[in-house]
Order: C-alpha cells, then sequence, then structure tokens
C-alpha cells in the first residue's frame, strides 16, 4: 500500500517538473485536486464503515485508486491540468477508503493497551513500504537516464 500511495505521490511532481517544466505553484494546483477533496471525505468514511464492511470499503478505495492510476497510464509531454484533474479526483475518492478502514482492520481485535503500539507499528511499516516504493521509482529513474545519456 504505502508503495503505491507514496510512489504515485512522488512520481506526478517529478513528471511535471521535468516534463511539463512546471514551477511549485503549478504543481500545487494540480495536486490540491487530490488533496482538498480528501478533506471533505474523511468524515464520511465512518459512517460507511458502520453501514458495509472494511473490506469492501478498502477494494473500492484499491479500485479507485488503480483506475486513477490507469488515467495516468498514457501521459505524455501534452499531459498537463486539465488531464490530470480528473485523475486526481478519483485518488482522492479512493484514498480516504483505503487509508482510515485499513488502520481500523490492522488494530482490530487487540487490546487497549496494545492499540497504540499496533497503530505505530502500522504508520511505519506504511512509511517503510512508502520508502521503498520511492526508492525503486527513484534508482528506476536514474537508471534510464544513465541508459538514455550513455552512461552506466
Amino acid at each position: 500500500m504505502g508503495v503505491g500511495l507514496y510512489g504515485s505521490i512522488y512520481i506526478l511532481p517529478l513528471y511535471l517538473v521535468q516534463i511539463q517544466k512546471y514551477n511549485a505553484l503549478q504543481i500545487g494546483e494540480v495536486l490540491m485536486w487530490a488533496g482538498i477533496p480528501q478533506l471533505f471525505l474523511i468524515p464520511f468514511v465512518p459512517k460507511l464503515l458502520q453501514r458495509f464492511d472494511a473490506r469492501l470499503v478498502i477494494a473500492v478505495g484499491i479500485s479507485l485508486f488503480s483506475i486513477s492510476c490507469f488515467m495516468n497510464a498514457d501521459l505524455t509531454n501534452l499531459t498537463g491540468i486539465d488531464q490530470l484533474r480528473w485523475s486526481q479526483l478519483v485518488r482522492a475518492m479512493g484514498q480516504p477508503l483505503i487509508m482510515v478502514p485499513l488502520s481500523g482492520v490492522a488494530t482490530a481485535g487487540l487490546a487497549r493497551s496494545q492499540a497504540g503500539s499496533a497503530s505505530g507499528l502500522f504508520n511505519m511499516m506504511r512509511n517503510l513500504g512508502g520508502s521503498f516504493g520511492i526508492a525503486v521509482l527513484f534508482f528506476k529513474k536514474v537508471k534510464t537516464e544513465a541508459g538514455a545519456s550513455g552512461g552506466h
């Protein structure tokens, strides 16, 4: 989960800087379409979890997140904010449906005395997965650039 979530957050600004030559403000305008809607959606996730099984909510969230990634699969040097806005909105709908119930499922069934440690471990593993994902993407980027320039 961390690889997908953090990796996609890493790769999009990199694309916008290197290919589109966007400045920080323009990158923020693209990424806000994934951030701001989440602020409004997150409060409704607990209500969804009261009505639906957490596994179903997570599956819908992963599906939406996957769809948003596939929407970005054919980026070209002509892809800009107008095309990225829709994929960011779909991602914004999917991420809260993954993060909130998944942390609940990870700590369900534990004694209250262990819940804090379990939550910390869950967050550490998510961040560790994200770090590995970003490192792999960065390594692939460096390796690709070295191959394109004739270096090793």
